[in-house]
């Protein structure tokens, strides 16, 4: 999913589509990617997987400061980017630091 994603958003900067389409995918993409998260961390059964949200979380601050900026120079547009940019950091150091501290408390402290 979370190469189908970047994908779409790269055709959508190569297409000239938007910045608000491009952060509805963003938004999107963030909340699924938190999903899987949550899924793998919290619903798992008895094994939380912690690779998985790790990963996820290095691929979305990969993809953070991979953004590209059309319409820049249109402040809303601007602005609209930054945000969702600074959030999907937010979301991926929040699913890096959850996997690790989850890993530590439940597998390798004692």
């Amino acid at each position: 999913i979370s190469i189908f994603m970047l994908s779409l958003n790269n055709t959508f900067v190569v297409g000239g589509v938007g910045p608000v389409a491009q952060a509805f995918i963003g938004a999107f993409s963030l909340i699924a990617i938190g999903g899987i998260t949550a899924k793998m961390l919290f619903f798992n059964g008895g094994k939380p997987n912690y690779v998985i949200p790790f990963i996820l979380s290095l691929f979305t601050l990969g993809s953070a400061f991979s953004f590209r900026e059309p319409g820049m120079e249109d402040n809303l547009a601007g602005w609209v980017i930054v945000s969702l940019m600074l959030l999907t950091v937010v979301v991926s150091l929040s699913m890096g630091g959850a996997s690790v501290y989850f890993l530590y408390h439940n597998e390798l402290k004692d």
